[in-house]
This record gives C-alpha cells, structure tokens and sequence, in this order.
C-alpha cells in the first residue's frame, strides 16, 4: 500500500487501526506526528503497546509512563533506528508522559548513544515530557561522558 493510497482510505473512522496495521506489515513507512488526530491517539498507543524493535530494545506504556528496557550490545546507531519506532509511539502518547529508559544492561555508553538519548529527551521536552535514564554503570562510560550525562539528564548511577 503506497502512502497515498493509505491516505485515501484512511479517511475513514479507523485509519489509526489502518495506518497501524499497514505499519505492523511493513507496507508504508511512517508518516510524521501531525498526521495523527487526537482522537487517534488512544488507538495508536494501545496499537504500538508493547513494543520490541530488531535489536531487542523493548517498551510499554503504563498510566503515565513509557518503560523501555536497552539490552547489553545496542550502539547508537541502534538506538538512532529504534528511535524513529518511538516517534510514532511519542505521537500516540498524551503530553507531559515520563519515559523511564533502563541501561542498566548496557555495557558502554559511547558518544553516540549519548546524542541519541539527547535526542529523545528534546523531542519529549518538546512534548512537556521528561526522560529519566535508569541503572547507568559508572564502568559503562567515561568519567568526561558520565559527568556530561549528569548535567543533562535525570539519572540513576550504579557502581559496576
């Protein structure tokens, strides 16, 4: 299904099932935020709830909250793919969400992965959301990055 034909008959009372669907089977790249209506958006998150992208990054929502778990490996380019998955998810998300991101599984954080997380705490902030980063290891990154993450994020340090 091109994006044109979807738009078509998307104007119908479901096309967030419709868009969702299409999604799901790979038939239609995503389309921007604006896309959707607010009336949409209770269909979209419950749609999109749970989720799990290629690398095994997983999330849900609950309430008010976005939990996304990070497994041991993921890079930045990774978490870059994952997430455009969670721009369709933030769209489907009332405003003001917290989205509580654990790395406490995550061996290193390098610089990419930074800017990535940096990313998504703008595009929440945008959105009066908040994005607290969980279980980050002392050992996963360097004393400079940590420091630097510290100033900019809520977030739980381990030792490890």
């Amino acid at each position: 299904m091109d994006s044109n034909r979807f738009l078509k008959s998307s104007r119908s009372n479901n096309r967030a099932t419709v868009y969702c669907d299409a999604l799901a089977s790979g038939a239609l790249p995503p389309l921007p935020p604006p896309f959707l209506s607010g009336e949409d958006r209770p269909v979209m998150a419950a749609k999109l709830n749970p989720f799990r992208t290629a690398h095994g990054i997983e999330g849900r929502a609950d309430g008010d909250s976005v939990f996304i778990a990070v497994p041991r490996g993921v890079r930045g380019a990774e978490f870059q793919e994952a997430i455009v998955n969670f721009q369709q998810y933030l769209a489907a998300t009332p405003r003001g969400i917290t989205w509580n991101v654990d790395l406490s599984d995550v061996e290193t954080i390098d610089l990419p992965l930074a800017g990535e997380l940096y990313i998504l705490q703008e595009n929440l902030r945008e959105r009066h959301g908040v994005l607290n980063l969980m279980g980050v290891r002392r050992s996963a990154c360097t004393p400079s990055l940590l420091e630097r993450m510290h100033r900019r994020f809520h977030m739980s340090v381990v030792e490890g």
